[in-house]
């Protein structure tokens, strides 16, 4: 099992996936252990190439995520819904252990 506070959790296979937790300065942005991020090249500056940000918002990303290569997030001040997402694709992902609910009709 992977710790939360591993910067590389597949660092023997590759440096491009990151729990994105442990490289976010920014207090403006939270984001919750085992989040992930496949950033290929420079995953470390999802930061400053990823978010479209007003200082003013927050960004609060939750545990267990998973984002893809060239995911943006554009950030507006405003009165905005909040909307959720979220992706079953990689339920056993780098984690090795599925952590759905036991719902047949979602396995």
């Amino acid at each position: 099992m992977f710790l939360p506070d591993t910067q590389y959790p597949l660092e023997k296979l590759t440096k491009a996936v990151i729990f994105l937790k442990n490289f976010i300065a920014n207090p403006n942005i939270e984001v919750s252990d085992y989040t992930y991020f496949d950033g290929r090249a420079r995953p470390e500056s999802f930061e400053t190439e990823n978010i479209v940000f007003a200082q003013s918002c927050k960004l609060i990303i939750g545990k267990f995520c998973q984002i893809a290569y060239g995911t943006k997030f554009l950030c507006v001040a405003g009165s905005i819904p909040v909307l959720a997402n979220f992706s079953m694709s990689s339920e056993r992902g780098i984690l090795g252990k599925c952590y759905l609910p036991d719902i047949p009709w979602l396995l």
